[in-house]
């Protein structure tokens, strides 16, 4: 199990957790792996293995129990993911669940609109959880950072930012760096080619439209939005961009999409320096996507009757 404590040495408590084997399985990978590292004699650290239910609320309420119990200096939960080649710390681990149970636990179908991290998170839910998407009959995703930005690069590559850039850039990419960490070029990158072919099932089987924008500088003329630094020095780079995402970021492939200019990441979902009226823009956007609206009797309107 690990050293004994001595008077030299202060021992470090470490849970590891990892998944019973699922999908017809016989073993899980990372429930080996957590095994073997239990065997490891470390001269400074305890290591205890758990094992949890392949289910959302009890694998939950499992950790948290063992966690009260064992009061662990460090906890490393530990998943399986076929298609992966390499160790990956995950990125959508919270809010993509929550988005799967708000899914599954509409009486209805459901139309998702979604905006920066909240599109990744979704398309999380859907690549994860296939028997979701036929109750998804559209999906709006605006300017979200699916192939990521250099923006959330610039917070670990050791650029100089001002602190209330930093704080800003955090406000919309999750608020915590380690949020941030997940939308650089290469983590959205990685996560990309290591789900490809999960990725283009969701952009086939849910009708989906991506929005990207770009706000290009004017040399001379003031700035027109709130994210002019950011923008500014995504624009030095060649990069057209909102503000937060670039144009091209914003769009899966086989994805149908509305490109425009003019607009900036802050305009589609709450006011900005821009005059943008985000009520039309949403409907034209939702009856672009034309799937969600086929069965409609033809006299259906988009209006309240009494």
């Amino acid at each position: 199990m690990g050293a004994a404590k001595t008077e030299d040495t202060q021992v470090k408590k470490l849970l590891l957790t990892a998944f019973e084997p699922f999908g017809g399985e016989g073993l899980n990978p990372s429930l080996e792996t957590a095994r073997q590292m239990e065997k490891i004699n470390f001269p400074d650290a305890l290591v205890r293995v758990a094992e949890l239910p392949v289910d959302r609320y009890r694998a939950v309420a499992t950790a948290l129990e063992l966690v009260r119990a064992g009061r662990p200096d460090i906890v490393i939960m530990l998943g399986e993911a076929g298609s992966r080649f390499r160790i990956n710390p995950e990125r959508v681990a919270i809010n993509a669940p929550i988005i799967a149970t708000a899914i599954r636990d509409s009486v209805r179908p459901v139309v998702l609109i979604t905006h920066s991290k909240g599109s990744v998170d979704t398309l999380e839910a859907l690549r994860a959880e296939p028997s979701l998407r036929t109750k998804v009959k559209g999906w709006v995703s605006l300017q979200g950072p699916f192939f990521g930005s250099p923006v959330a690069d610039m917070l670990f590559d050791g650029s100089r930012l001002d602190p209330l850039v930093v704080i800003m850039i955090l406000g919309y990419f999750g608020s915590t760096k380690e949020s941030a960490q997940g939308l650089t070029t290469a983590a959205s990158l990685a996560y990309y080619h290591d789900h490809k072919t999960t990725i283009d099932s969701v952009v086939r089987d849910v009708p989906a439209i991506a929005f990207a924008s770009a706000l290009d500088g004017v040399p001379g003329t003031p700035p027109n939005t709130l994210l002019e630094i950011p923008r500014e020095l995504m624009e030095r780079r060649g990069i057209r961009n909102d503000g937060l995402v670039p144009l091209d970021a914003a769009v899966l492939p086989g994805m149908d999409f509305v490109k425009i200019s003019g607009v900036d990441h802050i305009a589609p979902v709450m006011p900005a320096l821009q005059r943008l009226d985000r009520v039309r823009m949403t409907k034209a956007l939702l009856l672009a996507l034309r799937t969600p609206f086929r069965n409609l009797p033809r006299d259906a309107e988009c209006k309240d009757r009494p």
